[in-house]
């Protein structure tokens, strides 16, 4: 399985920083990974329905990590948000997003490779919680926390859903 990471910062020393601490810690955990990188808070925005994993600054001069966190909550995104700062003074205001982890700066050589690990068997696990339905000559997947109910009525079942139309099966 191949897990879709990003990191979003606008500078490009940290930028390098961490992704070759990414590619460093996949390659010890034999995690095969896919790294996008940002530099541009609403980059990150149009390509965050791809991703299992954002690797995010707070503290950019166009548009926040707080504001990009917030945007994606806002839209239904359950991408894991790991923040990553030099300013120790936004954990509190981060967690009304619901990182994932906090990384500092200072410390990127040391908590990359833990918020990747944890980061990698929550994906795993939130990939497993699926339900395949075969309609006609397709299969259709559907996440299991997207279901309301099922319904049935003389052998046909109706699958009611949170967020979308229903599917009759």
């Amino acid at each position: 399985m191949v897990v879709k990471v990003a990191i979003c910062d606008d500078e490009q020393e940290s930028l390098e920083r961490v992704k070759n601490e990414l590619i460093r810690s996949a390659d010890e955990l034999e995690i095969e990974m896919k790294v996008h990188l940002y530099t541009d808070g609403r980059q990150v925005l149009d390509d965050a329905q791809n991703l299992d994993v954002l690797f995010l600054d707070i503290d950019m001069p166009m548009v926040s990590g707080l504001e990009v966190a917030r945007t994606l909550r806002e839209n239904g995104s359950e991408v894991i948000l790991i923040f990553i700062s030099a300013h120790e003074q936004y954990v509190f205001e981060s967690i009304e997003y619901q990182p994932f982890r906090y990384i500092r700066k200072e410390r990127i050589e040391v908590e990359v490779f833990h918020a990747l690990k944890a980061a990698y068997r929550k994906v795993i696990n939130l990939q497993s919680k699926y339900i395949v339905l075969k309609i006609d000559d397709c299969d259709m997947i559907i996440k299991m926390d997207e279901i309301m109910y099922f319904e049935t009525s003389l052998r046909k079942m109706e699958v009611h859903l949170k967020k979308w139309r229903n599917i009759d099966y």
